[in-house]
């Protein structure tokens, strides 16, 4: 194991990434919210109108989407909001 358990190296094969166990899922969900707390901070010092407006879209296709019963379309507002909010903070690393 390499990389504190998240990627599994195996003789004459790719690496590759670590099936999650329940350390690990515990670990991941109690590190993200820092995570998301330091990016949308990083976000909020470096936006623009244009990206407010782009993060309301988003949110309002986000509400559609709830108000459909369109789980898949959550999911993808969803993912889409966090991506962005991530495109907004500009990060180089």
């Amino acid at each position: 194991m390499a990389a504190e358990g998240y990627i599994t190296l195996e003789p004459n094969r790719p690496s590759r990434v670590s099936s999650m166990s329940h350390d690990t899922l515990r670990c991941f969900f109690l590190a993200a919210p820092l995570i998301y707390i330091a990016t949308t901070q990083l976000a909020a010092a470096q936006t623009t109108g244009p990206d407010i407006d782009q993060l309301k879209e988003i949110q309002t296709n986000f509400l559609r989407a709830i108000d459909e019963n369109d789980p898949e379309g959550r999911v993808i507002r969803n993912d889409r909001f966090h991506y962005r909010i991530g495109e907004i903070a500009r990060n180089r690393i």
